[in-house]
């Protein structure tokens, strides 16, 4: 079965963020807080497209990131091959380790024609197009995209807590009632 990897969801979260600040400089903390990856995990994502072209880094006091080409100009295909590995869709849809053009199985011609379709498609979806949908629809609105009249502010999430996150504050704010006052 075809699915894109974490990284690769990554990725596009971090690039959609980025591209929301029109091309100003954003710090690696505001995309981690802007998109909740782990900011280890994060760094090596950026580096690794910065390397690759899709984004400028630059060090220092005035550094961050911008995309390297404008949001409409990134594909999802580009950064499938760039985080992920060089060839996202299977070969094989079997994914059996002999089948090649000289030994196929008995899928490998349908395969082919379907796989040149999947990447037709994944070459015209951008960064414009997937990033609002993608991060909306797994973190909720983020706002550290600034609107076009506003200056970028700090990157933070507005999505609503989980019910896990929501039992956790509940048992620590009953925890503290509970205590009894410390003495001096």
């Amino acid at each position: 079965m075809l699915s894109l990897s974490q990284t690769v969801g990554y990725a596009v979260l971090a690039l959609g963020c980025i591209a929301s600040w029109k091309g100003d400089q954003v710090l690696s903390n505001q995309v981690q807080k802007c998109t909740g990856i782990p900011m280890p995990y994060l760094r090596k994502i950026l580096f690794v497209m910065s390397k690759a072209g899709l984004l400028e880094g630059t060090r220092g006091r005035k550094g961050g990131f911008r995309l390297a080409r404008p949001a409409k100009e990134i594909t999802l295909l580009d950064i499938m091959r760039v985080v992920g590995n060089d060839s996202p869709i299977p070969d094989c849809l079997l994914e059996l380790p002999g089948c090649s053009d000289e030994t196929p199985c008995p899928l490998r011609g349908f395969w082919q024609k379907e796989r040149a379709k999947i990447e037709a498609k994944f070459s015209k979806i951008t960064i414009a197009d997937a990033s609002e949908s993608v991060v909306s629809a797994r973190w909720g609105k983020l706002t550290c995209c600034p609107p076009d009249d506003e200056t970028p502010q700090p990157c933070r999430s507005e999505q609503p807590s989980t019910g896990k996150q929501a039992k956790s504050q509940k048992t620590t704010a009953k925890r503290k009632k509970t205590q009894a006052p410390r003495r001096k």
